[in-house]
């Protein structure tokens, strides 16, 4: 295996280009200077979610398109060309990426020509604050169906209502091989100094440059455009000049920071929409037609998620928009539909059906998706 270093030299509170990069041999065991400018967040260093890429609420793979969220807080992303992204098994024993991971992000690119054309992986970080003027070190480990290059860029949103999107910080073309190489970039966050952040949606976004057209050259740092399978793992950025370590959280702690973007009442193995046992839940009837019940998210949301509900197993196939009830010693279909109270932390569902006696205590289920994604 191989790791390579570049330290971008950037001042704070500017934009990298082309220029001040120079080779950075310090190591991981440098902890000296590594402490120094070490600031987590929360009490973790990695303030990326999911990089070691264990969660896919979602399912583990999407047919070659546009992409989208797939692999938790990852959304994969093409205009003009395609991408299939899909989860991948290393296999028990390897040693070429540390400490046993379970899985690794791979995405399938199929080019097509065009100026405005592009394929690329990302994450969102909320906020961007904690970032302002921040030097910060980005590491992974990435490898490809050929030797390619991937464009390594960071993006500032300031959020809707907010200062005009930067882009382009950090710039650096990265050359991939067909082995596993460790990867680290030491770049520096402009600063927020004079500039408006509003929305709620302001975040800081990491991405990874697979196919780009000319429009985004500069961006991508003329990697240009390319078919090819990318395979990236173990993702991390943290505060400092020194690529520590990959943080290994422990599991429950990774899922709860991905289920305040995204949480189903589904088991984590089963993918949205199939079939499967949903939660009972307590309601009252208000109507001889309607009853509601609360449903109490795991975590609380980042902001007002969009629901989509799946009828539970009792029924059969699952239906969308439909739960069931316990009616005269029964499950009966109830269409299902987000009341108008909701809030970061609980959803108020409201049950349509028949034969129900008003103030009757009874009993729901169901299967729901939450989604707060930036």
């Amino acid at each position: 295996m191989t790791q390579q270093h570049i330290n971008l030299g950037t001042a704070p509170g500017g934009v990298d280009g082309d220029t001040n990069r120079t080779a950075n041999t310090k190591t991981e065991a440098n902890f000296t200077e590594l402490y120094a400018g070490f600031n987590p967040v929360g009490g973790f260093k990695n303030l990326i979610i999911n990089g070691n890429f264990h969660f896919w609420q979602r399912g583990t793979s999407l047919a070659a398109g546009t992409g989208g969220y797939l692999c938790d807080r990852w959304q994969s992303f093409a205009i003009g060309s395609t991408v299939a992204p899909s989860q991948q098994a290393f296999v028990l024993g390897q040693t070429a990426v540390p400490n046993g991971p379970t899985y690794f992000h791979r995405v399938v690119v199929a080019s097509v020509a065009g100026a405005g054309n592009y394929a690329l992986l990302m994450q969102k970080m909320e906020g961007l604050e904690r970032f302002s003027g921040a030097q910060c070190t980005a590491s992974f480990w990435a490898k490809a169906d050929a030797n390619r290059s991937v464009g390594f860029e960071i993006q500032k949103i300031y959020g809707t209502g907010g200062s005009t999107t930067e882009t382009a910080i950090g710039a650096i073309a990265l050359n991939l091989t067909t082995v596993w190489q460790k990867f680290t970039v030491t770049f520096t966050v402009t600063s927020n100094a004079g500039k408006t952040i509003a929305g709620g949606n302001d975040s800081l976004i990491f991405v990874l440059w697979m196919d780009a057209g000319s429009t985004f050259a500069t961006r991508a740092s003329n990697i240009g455009q390319q078919s090819g399978t990318f395979d990236v793992a173990q993702i991390q950025i943290e505060k400092g000049a020194i690529a520590t370590p990959f943080e290994l959280r422990p599991i429950g702690a990774e899922l709860a920071l991905c289920q305040r973007y995204y949480e189903k009442t589904f088991s984590n193995s089963i993918n949205p929409a199939n079939a499967s046992q949903g939660p009972q839940l307590p309601s009252v009837a208000f109507l001889t037609t309607a009853m509601r019940t609360i449903y109490d998210f795991a975590v609380a949301k980042r902001a007002v998620p969009a629901i989509a509900f799946y009828s539970s197993n009792q029924m059969g196939s699952p239906t969308a928009g439909q739960w069931q009830t316990w009616v005269a010693s029964a499950w009966v279909n109830a269409s299902a539909t987000t009341a108008s109270t909701i809030t970061t932390g609980f959803v108020n569902i409201d049950l349509t059906t028949t034969g129900l006696t008003t103030n009757g205590a009874y009993l729901a289920t169901g299967n729901l998706i939450a989604d707060a994604e930036l």
